[in-house]
């Protein structure tokens, strides 16, 4: 445990906002597979949510992840050492 970081839970990124597409689209590069992504308007599905009062579960779904990663750097002075493509692109040794 870091000295000065107790009872504390950090979230790290890379200070990226990604879409759910980008990460999936990343995450099957990353293990030299191809995704097959149907093109569906979120305002679309936004409209869907609202009808069927299921807006935050379309916002999981196609909202942007973001986390806010800022305590870890201030705290710890953390900073991501490689970028989430990088880390994507390292699964296709881990995957073989």
């Amino acid at each position: 445990m870091h000295p000065k970081a107790p009872n504390n839970t950090f979230l790290v990124s890379d200070n990226d906002t990604v879409s759910i597409k980008e990460f999936t689209s990343l995450m099957a590069e990353g293990i030299g597979k191809k995704v097959y992504q149907v093109p569906i308007p979120v305002s679309l599905m936004r409209l869907v949510g609202r009808l069927l009062g299921r807006t935050s579960l379309i916002e999981q779904l196609f909202g942007n992840l973001e986390v806010e990663s800022s305590l870890a750097g201030r705290v710890l002075g953390w900073k991501p050492p490689v970028t989430m493509k990088q880390a994507m692109m390292s699964l296709r040794k881990v995957s073989k």
